[in-house]
């Protein structure tokens, strides 16, 4: 049997990015339109792009779980605007961990608590897959502002969130964003 492969966006924004101070940040998750899965939020704390850009695949992660537990027959890839996120969390994240998550400059990796964190969720989807035959979740990069549909959308909901003042809830973006 054939199963469908659902495209998972993610995308982060933070506005100030480069004064710690002034930056915020926010994170979105697109499945699709009138997904209820969609999903956009503010970070707290330590505000940064590539922090809000690993959020966004954090929290992807996060939900294809939820998902699994209650249907095996969707397999999902995470599509991401962020070649950061994709080498951290498939070229560099083995050097790390077996580097004691120092670079190979001798500096501590920075967002290394997000990184372990996917990681960890990424461990169970792959075993779920396994389970059911399929091979391992894929982080796919897609070139951002190309007129990629569910990239569109997603970097729109993260860049409106970043300027928010509130975190926004997880209904469903409509077709016209």
């Amino acid at each position: 049997m054939i199963y469908p492969v659902v495209n998972v966006y993610t995308d982060g924004s933070c506005r100030n990015n480069q004064n710690s101070e002034l930056a915020q940040a926010g994170a979105a998750v697109f499945f699709g339109i009138n997904d209820p899965r969609n999903y956009g939020f503010l970070l707290t704390g330590k505000s940064t792009n590539n922090r809000a850009e690993l959020l966004s695949v954090h929290e992807a992660t996060r939900i294809i779980l939820n998902d699994l537990k209650e249907h095996t027959h969707t397999k999902f890839q995470i599509m991401t605007d962020s070649k950061y996120v994709i080498g951290c969390l498939t070229e560099w994240y083995p050097r790390w961990q077996s580097n004691g998550w120092r670079t190979r400059k001798g500096k501590s990796v920075a967002n290394q608590d997000e990184i372990r964190a996917i990681m960890v969720n990424v461990r169970e989807i792959n075993t779920q897959y396994a389970n059911i035959g399929w091979g391992p979740l894929c982080f796919k990069h897609v070139y951002g502002h190309s007129g990629i549909y569910g990239n569109e959308i997603a970097d729109k909901l993260a860049t409106a969130i970043s300027g928010s003042v509130s975190a926004v809830s997880a209904a469903p973006v409509p077709d016209t964003l």
